[in-house]
């Protein structure tokens, strides 16, 4: 059994300014308690927090459709003058083009466009990978001098052994 008692007392409302704003006082305080009281059963939310969270969801819900109406919805590109510029394109296919036109525009190192730059990638891979590129690099190369060293080693005692006999 639930306690369904809410106690608000004249200390709960008065404020400083004696009976002014205490109906405004007394009706938050209300809200506030009975907030508390009531619980939403399922989720063990009070009402306010379950009332909340499901007009979010609705509200989110619309948006999603909205956003994916728009996203799909042809677009006609003008020019100056309001003349159509090609055929009518998705908001999806806008967002691809952008991304290809910058991913293989030639820069310059302050990123200003230029014929013989490189591309936003080549210069990724050069300031990221390139360096560790080396250092692997590096260490194959040692790997290597070292195994060769051994085989050489091996390869010249048997020709010595060899040549001694």
């Amino acid at each position: 059994m639930t306690d369904n008692t809410i106690t608000i007392t004249l200390d709960d409302v008065l404020g400083p300014d004696g009976l002014e704003g205490a109906w405004d006082a007394m009706v938050r305080k209300l809200t506030d308690r009975a907030e508390g009281k009531l619980v939403h059963s399922d989720a063990g939310q009070s009402f306010h927090k379950a009332a909340v969270k499901a007009i979010d969801a609705a509200v989110e819900e619309r948006i999603k459709e909205k956003i994916s109406d728009l996203m799909e919805k042809k677009i006609q590109m003008t020019d100056n003058y309001g003349s159509p510029k090609g055929d009518p394109v998705t908001f999806d296919q806008m967002i691809g083009d952008a991304i290809q036109s910058i991913a293989t525009t030639k820069i310059d190192g302050s990123g200003r466009r230029d014929r013989y730059g490189k591309t936003p990638l080549q210069r990724a891979l050069e300031e990221l990978a390139a360096p560790q590129l080396k250092i692997e690099l590096a260490k194959v190369v040692k790997e290597f001098r070292e195994t060769a060293k051994k085989q050489m080693a091996a390869a010249m005692a048997d020709a010595i052994e060899k040549a001694a006999r």
